[in-house]
């Protein structure tokens, strides 16, 4: 017997407790884990990131980052890796409360 697969997403961080509850509830009712999987969106654990200099891909690969975690801390880690990658300078205040930055 195949199963159907209940996807629980939601874009709020707040309810990821209410979210693993339902998880668990299905995983653990002997009926409805018969029919159905629970599957959250947090629960895809990885992320590859990836830098090459230049336009085109050559290995080897200058930087390469496996991220593993929430999907929370994947988003993070990910704008990390990127933003790390990028050149930046920041200004000084001299014209105003606020440093300006140059990407």
């Amino acid at each position: 017997m195949t199963t159907a697969t209940i996807f629980v997403s939601s874009v709020q961080k707040e309810l990821a407790e209410e979210r693993r509850a339902l998880k668990a509830y299905i995983e653990g009712d002997p009926l409805l884990r018969r029919f159905f999987t629970a599957f959250l969106f947090e629960d895809l654990s990885e992320v590859k990131c990836l830098h090459f200099h230049g336009t085109e891909v050559q290995k080897p690969i200058p930087s390469y980052q496996i991220y593993k975690g929430t999907v929370f801390e994947l988003v993070d880690q990910a704008v990390d890796f990127v933003m790390s990658k990028i050149a930046r300078r920041v200004g000084t205040r001299a014209l105003g409360p606020q440093a300006p930055v140059d990407y």
